[in-house]
């Protein structure tokens, strides 16, 4: 089976779940919402037809496509979507219901957040699913929202059909994000730290920087061939080194096809696994590309982990923040420091 049915598929359980879950708490609230019609009743049909999603207000737009059987945020470089946002957005579209009707006067919108996107400083959010032919199979305004009394876990939300004047109440779950930011797993590797063996950090004309354990057991990160006469200046400093890739997110992706490198990282684990980082120039100085290999005699698990691993890396550029830059890009010298001056620091304080 392709990769889209697969994932189709998943949607379509995960709204039969839903759906099955949302109708016992009906039949036990007796609330109006149960006799509230759907938005769009046939759109749990249609999932399989499903090939964009746009959403869009006055300050941004996002563009999420299946491309190849894979979602992909156009902003983003193409790059991957998250996949449980997006099942989460179709399922809860899906299952949107007229709860209570508000407004039909246009110069009412405004009040609940429903002028449009096309007008500056709104609040008004437009959601539009797409199918692989550029059919619109379900277009709606989303505007002011407030906690809802019954449910913790859902959202009173004002709401109307960009072609008709009739507002609506809903409640719902759904949370759409606007920025295309939001709509990508930002993070790029997550290695505990006692799994790490060494990082080293490799600077043209500079000495290298290398930071080990010297068992899964270790406290710290120990800097290596530090100089008769010298201590490191402040332990965090190397530690920070040999974490850097403890919770690494990055903040903006680009696609690449070559790359000019400035400086490396390379860092081992104790099972085997080795992950090589390229940091570039000039304007991409705080850019880095990714890449992962194995060990001679590696096991199974690592070498599958490597595939995963340069799947999602292959072919990017991942900007880091300023803070691991640093990191990154840290200098021997300035890892370390005389004794004596250490000494006349302590004695000072």
């Amino acid at each position: 089976m392709k990769l889209r049915n697969l994932i189709l598929v998943g949607i379509t359980v995960v709204c039969v779940i839903v759906y099955f879950l949302i109708a016992a708490i009906e039949r036990r609230s007796h609330t109006q919402i149960a006799t509230g019609e759907l938005f769009f009743p046939n759109l749990i049909d249609q999932v399989f037809e499903i090939g964009e999603i746009r959403i869009q207000s006055a300050q941004n737009e996002t563009n999420i496509r299946l491309v190849d059987d894979v979602w992909r945020v156009q902003q983003q470089d193409s790059y991957f979507a998250n996949i449980a946002r997006v099942q989460n957005l179709i399922v809860g579209m899906s299952q949107l219901r007229m709860l209570e009707k508000k407004t039909s006067v246009a110069e009412r919108f405004s009040e609940l957040g429903l002028e449009g996107v096309g007008i500056e400083n709104s609040q008004t959010i437009e959601i539009q699913l797409i199918s692989t032919q550029e059919d619109v199979l379900a277009e709606l305004l989303f505007g002011k929202s407030k906690s809802s009394n019954s449910n913790p876990l859902m959202s009173l939300i004002y709401v109307r059909k960009p072609d008709q004047n009739q507002t609506w109440l809903t409640e719902t779950a759904l949370d759409v994000p606007t920025d295309s930011l939001e709509w990508i797993h930002r993070n790029i590797s997550d290695f505990d730290n006692n799994r790490i063996s060494e990082v080293q950090l490799i600077v043209p004309e500079q000495a290298n920087v290398r930071v080990f354990q010297p068992d899964r057991d270790a406290e710290k990160f120990e800097l290596a061939d530090v100089p008769e006469g010298f201590q490191v200046r402040h332990q965090f400093l190397v530690n920070n080194i040999g974490r850097l890739f403890r919770k690494l997110n990055f903040e903006r992706v680009i696609g690449v096809s070559q790359w000019q490198s400035s400086s490396e990282i390379r860092m081992k684990t104790f099972d085997g696994l080795f992950v090589i980082v390229s940091i570039g120039t000039d304007s991409l100085s705080q850019f880095a590309t990714f890449e992962a290999k194995a060990e001679n005699g590696a096991s199974p698990e690592i070498l599958q982990e490597v595939q995963q691993l340069n799947r999602k890396w292959s072919g990017w550029a991942f900007q880091l923040s300023q803070v691991r830059i640093n990191s990154a890009t840290a200098l021997y010298e300035e890892l370390i420091e005389r004794q004596e001056i250490l000494q006349n620091s302590q004695m000072q304080q």
